[in-house]
């Protein structure tokens, strides 16, 4: 079930930012907290030239960044098929256009982890609500961010 798939990379995403232990905020969720950093023509100018590069390129990601990159494009590629099939709920869940869903639809699994391990760091930012820093309690912080990601739909934010 795809709300599964989107909690569980969203406990990913928490976790690999350091926001582990909010299951229940995370599970409330109802889009992706993590937004796609390369835009369509990157994803072409990159994907077209993968086999040539992927002998030559020296940057490699390190292994907890290619896992949750991977994860991360393999839940894009399946939201991507269905918006390519109609199902447009999902262009706001990932908070991408339809020519990056064209392009993501179509990612191999070589192509997936070409990007994951070779794409400079994440491939996708987190977004949540600024806060001016002294507004909040320190331990209070992480549920606020939760808590406005969800109402505001994943504004404009922080990483």
């Amino acid at each position: 079930m795809r709300s599964d798939d989107l909690r569980d990379l969203n406990e990913s995403i928490f976790e690999y930012v350091g926001l582990s232990g909010y299951e229940t905020e995370v599970s409330m969720l109802q889009a992706c907290a993590g937004r796609l950093v390369p835009g369509a023509k990157d994803l072409s100018d990159i994907l077209s030239d993968s086999a040539a590069r992927i002998t030559v390129s020296a940057f490699q990601n390190p292994q907890a960044t290619v896992a949750i990159n991977s994860e991360y494009l393999m839940y894009a590629r399946l939201v991507s098929i269905d918006i390519c099939n109609g199902n447009f709920g999902g262009i706001i869940e990932l908070g991408i256009d339809l020519e990056q869903a064209q392009i993501l639809s179509k990612l191999t699994n070589r192509q997936i982890r070409y990007l994951a391990k070779r794409w400079p760091g994440e491939i996708f930012r987190v977004e949540l609500p600024k806060l001016p820093a002294a507004a909040i309690h320190a331990k209070a912080l992480p549920h606020y961010y939760v808590a406005l990601a969800t109402s505001l739909g994943m504004g404009e934010g922080i990483k």
